[in-house]
């Protein structure tokens, strides 16, 4: 019994006292075969049942057993600074990308991307993914501007800063 597997070989209903007989090992996408065993869960494998009884049984059934994957997300500060650890994923299971830690001096996070230059996948902070495979993210920067504007009359040698506009452009100061 494959148990949630896919096996292609087909079997005889019955076999010859001494004939052997060859399990195909089957596949399941997301999981690693860990053998067969006497129970779907539990049980004893294939190996240690054929080693302490062998086999004198008519219609045992022997079902395939298996070991989900687990798949590791990496990130990659990209010119930042700071550290995260690795998030650890089980195969077809959702869970948030972790929260962005990491900075730049004169910048701001935007996103996170499957590719360094920002052209791959985009997500964005603490996203709900499910991982197939291990994936690193590489932070995205936003450059930031800030700007000190500084305005100021003579009066008398005494020094003031004018009133400025709201709408007054960076420009109009140089």
């Amino acid at each position: 019994d494959p148990n949630g597997g896919t096996i292609t070989q087909e079997f005889k209903s019955e076999y010859a006292v001494g004939e052997t007989i060859t399990l195909e090992i089957p596949t399941r996408n997301g999981y690693v075969f860990k053998g067969y065993y006497t129970e779907k869960s539990g049980g004893t494998s294939l190996e240690m049942y054929i080693a302490e009884a062998g086999i004198d049984k008519d219609g045992l059934i022997f079902y395939a057993q298996w070991e989900v994957n687990k798949y590791t997300l990496k990130f990659n500060a990209n010119g930042g600074t700071g550290t995260m650890n690795d998030q650890e994923f089980v195969h077809d299971t959702s869970q948030r990308i972790t929260k962005n830690t990491y900075t730049k001096e004169g910048f701001k996070f935007k996103e996170w991307n499957t590719k360094a230059d920002g052209t791959g996948t985009k997500y964005t902070n603490e996203k709900e993914i499910k991982l197939s495979d291990n994936l690193t993210l590489y932070a995205i920067w936003e450059e930031t501007y800030s700007y000190i504007i500084n305005k100021y009359s003579y009066d008398d040698n005494k020094k003031y800063i004018d009133k400025i506009d709201i709408n007054t452009t960076v420009d109009n100061f140089k």
